[in-house]
């Protein structure tokens, strides 16, 4: 199994419109959270470890160029 460092900058998929597009390393891994922010986050289990939910998000599906946006993919 890699690594996270080793997932490429532009990342493909299918945009909601059915697009296929791309997604950019940093939208699929989302932010960094502090500490103090995954506290505060509602915890819930998954195969009887803690789940932090931080909520479906939505990013943007950009073509090959990886500066237009072609639609948008919803990242659970």
């Amino acid at each position: 199994m890699g690594s996270i460092e080793q997932l490429p900058d532009l990342i493909a998929t299918r945009a909601s419109n059915g697009k296929l597009g791309y997604i950019t390393k940093s939208d699929f891994l989302g932010p960094t959270l502090t500490l103090d922010q995954v506290r505060q986050l509602p915890q819930g289990t998954q195969d009887g470890q803690p789940s932090f939910d931080t909520g479906p998000r939505t990013v943007p599906v950009y073509a090959a160029d990886g500066t237009t946006v072609i639609g948008e993919f919803q990242k659970h």
